[in-house]
């Protein structure tokens, strides 16, 4: 479903500055010398508009859905192009530069009429400001489908231009796909970084811009290119009984099952500066509840680091209650996990029944 926003900016401002109207009258020495200036001021993306038309004002900048056809050129996807964070992938698909809209485009942005005087010929365009052009930019936004599904934060879009906050353009929380086409007054020769949309996603602020699509900026370099796969090679399971203090025989079965590596975790929030997060899910079963469970994880690299997990995954009722999560450098591209099981034999003797270690090979990437 597409949406449209209206812009809180001062760029949808009502008011235009019309220009003077030669009618069928010659053309005077003033209208020709705005004409040579303005075929002078062209650019071969914006070709001079006609200095007779009326003009945007400078900070002119809005949503639309009735632009039409304006020749847009698309953006070729690539890994410098595009923002994504949880729930999120953010991409200006095509860009251009016009020196006119359309005059329902401007009034779909402004929410204003176009005023003339009565005996003037109504226009059917609207110019860019002297000195200015209209950059013209679609954007679309689809679910990238981070693990684990369905704990996605919410991420709010805004435009900015210039530095500064135009309006906002959508929400997460809207719970829709998100598509539109903006317009933004700018300075001829605009940089990448004059107008963007900018995503804020758990207080980290991403941006893309809406001159050439490309990524201007990012607090979470880590999050690209984003989840890296993650297979399971081998896993050892163990399948063993022991005795309780109070329960009698008990037995357990549980091997890792598999994982997922991801740049943001609901609860721990984005992963450090060029890590990211190994998730390992482990199927694992006791044949009775025990409550001093010494049972223990870890992840080990070829190169002989080992993490601990960064998380409590065990609870009163279940040793591996949720997946065990640790914190990698995203160039790791294979660990070990071991699994080293161990219980209590009573509350007041702290001797341990221990079981073999086991593991299981992940590679990532």
């Amino acid at each position: 479903m597409t949406r449209r926003s209206t812009l809180l900016a001062a760029a949808v401002a009502a008011a235009l500055s019309l220009a003077a109207c030669g009618g069928d009258s010659e053309p005077t020495a003033d209208a020709a010398d705005a004409a040579d200036a303005a075929e002078q001021d062209a650019t071969d993306d914006a070709p001079a508009a006609d200095p007779d038309l009326p003009a945007a004002e400078p900070d002119f900048a809005g949503q639309t859905a009735v632009l039409g056809a304006v020749g847009l050129k698309p953006v070729e996807a690539s890994e410098e192009v595009g923002v994504h964070a949880p729930g999120l992938a953010l991409d200006v698909t095509a860009v251009g530069v016009v020196a006119t809209i359309p005059v329902d485009a401007y009034e779909d942005i402004t929410g204003d009429r176009l005023r003339v005087d009565s005996d003037e010929e109504a226009p059917t365009e609207v110019r860019a400001a002297d000195g200015h052009v209209f950059v013209v930019a679609d954007y679309e936004t689809t679910d990238p489908q981070w693990p684990p599904r369905g704990e996605e934060p919410r991420t709010e879009a805004t435009l900015r231009v210039q530095g500064s906050e135009v309006g906002r353009l959508f929400s997460t929380a809207d719970g829709a796909r998100h598509t539109g086409t903006l317009v933004v007054s700018l300075p001829k020769d605009p940089a990448p970084g004059d107008a963007v949309i900018e995503i804020e996603t758990d207080d980290a602020f991403q941006s893309v811009s809406l001159v050439d699509g490309t990524r201007v900026d990012t607090d979470v370099p880590q999050a690209y290119p984003g989840p890296q796969e993650v297979t399971l090679e081998s896993a050892e399971r163990l399948d063993v009984s022991f005795p309780h203090w109070h329960r009698g025989e008990i037995s357990v079965q549980g091997e890792v099952v598999g994982g997922f590596t991801t740049p943001y975790l609901s609860g721990q929030g984005w992963a450090s500066p060029g890590q990211h997060y190994l998730s390992v899910a482990v199927d694992w079963h006791l044949s009775e509840r025990t409550t001093y469970d010494e049972t223990t994880m870890r992840v080990e690299t070829a190169d002989g680091d080992v993490f601990q997990p960064i998380n409590d995954f065990s609870s009163h009722q279940e040793v591996f209650a949720r997946d065990a999560v640790f914190q990698l450098p995203v160039d790791v591209e294979a660990v070990t996990v071991v699994i080293e099981s161990a219980y209590q034999t009573s509350p007041t003797n702290k001797e341990l029944i221990e079981q073999d270690p086991i593991s299981a090979e992940l590679t990532i990437g």
